[in-house]
């Protein structure tokens, strides 16, 4: 199979449309497909499944050796009816996220107690429920994509699925980075009003516990008794009531700015002097990729998805170190070099630009 003489079609689902539509741009063809209101049975999502199998099959060459890609587990009703429908098809599987991360924050050692104990309380049954269900949507598949290693171990170890079907290709993105000199950055600096000599730490993200954003604002009053200069910037919407509150005391060095666009976010990433991301899990954040690509020195927590981005000179080993993490942030602020900026730049280009994920997929899509 060679990529080059080959058609992709993506498939978007709930979409914005009165009826079925199809774009075509060169190789590539988008089909959109509209929502429906449907009393959600059991019964009825598998009918919805079923259906949209048939539509399937309407737009692919059966003739072909046909490869379908599926970014959610909650699809997996349309794995029996496409292999039906078209015998010699590959179905691939790409992991975004686990169920059991978003009760259980991530923690694995949680999980393992829950598959192993015999009796479980309410919450435990629907995560274990859930888990068994993503297990066996994993075994239904030809092929799993996994963006971290942590995860591709899981899959193993856990989910019990065989290594030849795993294979890790974490996220990438193309090279925006902008450099600016000295007086440019100092210009951006006062148009975003901020002083010359602010000290800038940037978080980027929900304002959510899961993300560690509590952590994140009481080791920030711990670096400003150490630096008066430093001002923290919390990007992305949330609930703001329970974190202003967070932040009453110092209200004056922190800004919130809401949900941006992504103009206005390079621009942040731009005059940032470290990047912090704590979240108990991810996949492989973009967040954290951006802000690599930018130069920014992050600092990271030591959970599922993220541990493995991060330099060991910056990884905050116990989550909720608060004296830690504040440590960790003066540390790369008072830094006199840039081998923090260097190294941030360098672990990008090595693992996640977007050519080295393309050559990635394409190598494995061919190998198949």
């Amino acid at each position: 199979m060679c990529l080059s003489e080959n058609n992709i079609t993506i498939i978007t689902l709930n979409s914005q449309v009165n009826e079925i539509t199809i774009q075509h741009n060169g190789k590539i063809r988008r089909i959109d497909i509209p929502a429906i209101n449907y009393y959600d049975t059991k019964n009825n999502y598998i009918r919805y499944y079923r259906n949209l199998s048939y539509i399937v099959s309407i737009y692919a060459n059966k003739k072909e050796a046909n490869i379908f890609i599926l970014n959610y587990y909650f699809m997996h009703p349309i794995i029996e009816y496409l292999k039906k429908h078209m015998n010699d098809c590959k179905i691939i599987a790409v992991v975004h996220f686990l169920g059991w991360c978003f009760p259980l924050n991530g923690n694995i050692s949680k999980l393992r107690k829950i598959i192993t104990t015999k009796t479980k309380d309410e919450e435990e049954n629907i995560i274990y429920e859930e888990f068994i269900q993503e297990k066996r949507y994993f075994n239904q598949v030809d092929y799993i994509i996994c963006l971290s290693k942590q995860t591709e171990e899981l899959l193993s170890s856990l989910y019990m699925i065989e290594k030849y079907k795993i294979v890790k290709i974490p996220n990438g993105i193309k090279d925006e980075y902008i450099s600016l000199n000295k007086e440019e950055r100092k210009m951006l600096k006062h148009k975003l009003l901020f002083r010359e000599n602010d000290l800038i730490i940037l978080y980027v993200g929900r304002l959510d516990p899961s993300k560690g954003l509590d952590l994140l604002i009481s080791s920030f009053y711990n670096v400003t008794a150490k630096l008066d200069n430093a001002h923290l910037i919390i990007v992305g919407d949330g609930d703001y009531d329970t974190y202003i509150k967070k932040c009453f005391s110092i209200r004056n060095k922190i800004t919130f700015t809401g949900k941006i666009t992504k103009e206005n976010l390079y621009q942040y990433y731009q005059i940032a002097d470290v990047g912090v991301i704590l979240s108990y899990h991810e996949q492989c954040s973009f967040v954290a990729i951006e802000m690599m690509m930018h130069k920014i020195p992050l600092i990271g927590s030591n959970n599922l998805g993220i541990k493995e981005m991060i330099s060991k000179d910056l990884k905050l080993f116990h989550s909720e170190d608060i004296n830690s993490l504040s440590q960790l942030i003066i540390k790369v602020l008072t830094s006199s070099n840039h081998h923090y900026q260097t190294e941030s730049k360098e672990i990008y280009k090595r693992m996640y630009t977007f050519k080295e994920m393309k050559n990635k997929y394409i190598d494995f899509l061919e190998s198949i």
